[in-house]
């Protein structure tokens, strides 16, 4: 299962961005407003996001420099630009820069939510293998197993939804009450931590100093798929 879309907004503080971060979050959009590049960068820093809305007019701040960085350091994220009409060439620019999609002011929510949806669709994963790498090990979710070598261990139903939240959001940390709410009968977030764990003494090649199944400090835990 996944957790709901993160989006983060950057822009003028202004009642059209209000009206717009209403309008994802009724949508079901986990929705965070920011004044400019710094505070942009803070974010991604403590959160992963799925797509950033940017505008292009920041009061001075460059977000041509704005776009090239998402491009480089977080490739993974959707990016929209929100720009006055016109100014083609600023446009063909923005694209150039890694902008996925350019939205004009002033924005229409119902569009706005449309082009999100889009954008997202574009970054959805392909579909998971059968088998999946989870540290040292392989893990079959379809069969229920966990491979270590040729030796295959049967996984409850706990540890099974864990491993489904955890490798259908790589990279992203995910809190221990969500956690707890996506796993059978509702566990209790004691019992998350206690879950972890054990699947970290059975996947991880040194479980005091965890790789695949990591802490994010005030947060919870996050899947770190190894490089292939």
């Amino acid at each position: 299962m996944r957790q709901p879309a993160r989006i983060i907004l950057v822009g003028r503080q202004d009642r059209e961005q209000e009206v717009l971060a209403a309008s994802l979050v009724t949508e079901g959009f986990e929705v965070t407003a920011v004044a400019g590049g710094a505070p942009l960068r803070a974010a991604l820093s403590w959160a992963a996001a799925d797509v950033v809305l940017l505008e292009a007019d920041l009061g001075g701040e460059d977000s041509l420099a704005l776009l090239r960085m998402l491009a480089r350091s977080h490739p993974q994220i959707g990016v929209i630009l929100l720009a006055e009409e016109g100014a083609g060439m600023a446009r063909v620019a923005a694209l150039d820069a890694g902008a996925d999609d350019i939205v004009s002011r002033p924005v229409r929510p119902a569009e706005l939510l449309a082009r999100v949806r889009s954008v997202l669709r574009r970054l959805v994963p392909p579909p998971q293998p059968g088998r999946l790498r989870v540290g040292r090990c392989l893990v079959d979710l379809d069969r229920r197993e966990l491979l270590d070598g040729a030796a295959a261990e049967p996984l409850d139903g706990e540890a099974v939804a864990l491993l489904r939240d955890f490798t259908a959001n790589p990279y992203r940390p995910l809190e221990v009450a969500w956690l707890a709410r996506t796993t059978p009968e509702a566990a209790a977030e004691a019992a998350i931590a206690r879950q972890v764990e054990a699947l970290r003494r059975k996947v991880e090649r040194d479980p005091a100093r965890p790789l695949a199944i990591r802490t994010v400090s005030g947060v919870g835990y996050m899947f770190v798929p190894e490089a292939e």
